[in-house]
């Protein structure tokens, strides 16, 4: 197999595998969260994709999540190949969960604390989201870390 073909496969393992970890988290997050999604009260919060009647969201709902899923998994593993170089770790697995932390740090959080502002949904579920994010984002960086070796700041390939 060719080193090119390697690489390819191991990026393509870890979008997968973000794929996977988000799609595990937000199950629970479902059961955990249910009676928010489900609340008469915040129907005109949610998109019509996700709610175009109250209940549960439709198929086309999760079929675009996944869609969803499976492109911020590869833009995850992509960031990871860009500046996972910036976290000086000993270890594969430490420096790709320092890339989802700070993943989370400066991209999630900022994004939650606008939604506060902007957006009239109960900070528990605002909150529960963060967290969701964080575990996510935590442990696809250390399976990405894993999967595509430590980064360093001259290796381009």
């Amino acid at each position: 197999m060719s080193l090119r073909l390697h690489h390819a496969l191991r990026f393509a393992t870890a979008a997968l595998g973000y794929f996977l970890i988000s799609h595990g988290t937000w199950s629970f997050d479902f059961l955990i969260n249910r009676h928010y999604y489900l609340d008469p009260a915040y129907a005109g919060v949610w998109s019509t994709l996700m709610m175009p009647v109250p209940g549960s969201p439709p198929l086309q709902f999760y079929l675009a999540s996944k869609a969803v899923s499976l492109i911020v998994g590869v833009l995850f593993v992509f960031g990871y190949r860009w500046i996972g170089h910036a976290f000086h770790e000993d270890s594969q697995l430490a420096q790709g969960s320092l890339y989802g932390l700070f993943i989370w740090l400066f991209g999630i959080v900022p994004a939650l604390l606008a939604m506060i502002l902007f957006i009239r949904l109960p900070l528990g579920l605002i909150g529960s989201w963060g967290v969701e994010q964080l575990i996510i984002l935590v442990i696809a960086g250390a399976l990405t870390g894993r999967l595509m070796g430590k980064r360093h700041p001259l290796q381009v390939a």
